[in-house]
Parts: C-alpha cells; structure tokens; sequence
C-alpha cells in the first residue's frame, strides 16, 4: 500500500481534490520517498491525472496524450473500465512531474518553469525539452541544461 502522501496514485481517490493530482505529484517529488514513487508508478496512476495534467500545464488532452505516448482509444477504454495507467506512461508522467518541480526551483516559478520545459531550445537542437522527457537520455539532456542555468550557465 502506498504512502498517505501518494494515495492520490491510486484508483480510489478521493471524489474531491483541493489540489489537483497532477500539481499533488510535482509537490511531493520534491519530497516523497524514492520507494514510494516507485511502488506508486508500477501500480498504476488513475487515468484522471492526465486531465489534471493538461490543465496544469495549459495543453489540450490531445498535445497530453501525445506527449505521453498514449492512444486516446486506450486513454478512453481505462477511463471506463476504471483502470489505471499502465507503468510505462505512469512512468513518463512521473518524470514529467520531476521535471517540473526542477523547472519551476531553477527558473523560480511554476508558470516560467512549465514555460521553459514547453519553448524549444537551442541547446536540444531546437526540441522542446518536455517532448525530450519520455526518454531517459532526453530527461538527462533537460536536466543538464537545467542544471547549467542553476549555476550560471550559458543556456
């Protein structure tokens, strides 16, 4: 069983959210235990976290899907059987929520942080680093271009 703190992963979430779940995950990947996420993305977030998802970050379902990498058949055909998300996209909206959290403590805010991860850059050869994130080495590309800013680097 997960955490308190990661219930939100679960199917059963609560019928009302003070926050929504995709801004619960970038909070507490600040945060939470790596074990924790762990065991909350092989089980599987509810399908309902992508439309939190688009709405956190200003996108439509369909940019979020693709993103993700997700069939909107498949997004439907979980959303009403009541499934959760397999590993493998639970897994890239993990590191999306990471990334985010990252972003949002280099650049200062949220709102410039999502900014960020969504304008293409130079450095990435003109991809937008949130289109690099569904990818290890990508998320490595974006975390050290991140981690150049932090430190006064020239990106």
């Amino acid at each position: 069983m997960a955490s308190n703190a990661l219930q939100y992963h679960l199917n059963e979430a609560p019928a009302v959210y003070e926050t929504p779940h995709f801004l619960m995950l970038v909070r507490d990947n600040r945060h939470s235990n790596p074990l924790d996420r762990i065991g909350a993305v092989r089980q599987g977030f509810a399908v309902e976290i992508i439309d939190d998802m688009s709405t956190a970050l200003g996108l439509s379902k369909a940019r979020t899907l693709e993103i993700i990498d997700l069939a909107p058949t498949t997004e439907a055909r979980l959303r009403k059987k009541q499934q959760p998300l397999d590993q493998a996209t639970s897994e890239k909206i993990d590191r999306i929520a990471e990334f985010v959290a990252l972003a949002d403590d280099v650049l200062g805010s949220r709102e410039s942080g999502i900014k960020w991860l969504l304008t293409p850059n130079l450095a990435l050869a003109n991809a937008t680093p949130m289109s690099l994130l569904d990818v290890a080495v990508g998320a490595e590309q974006v975390r050290r271009i991140l981690n150049a800013i932090s430190y006064g680097g020239a990106f």
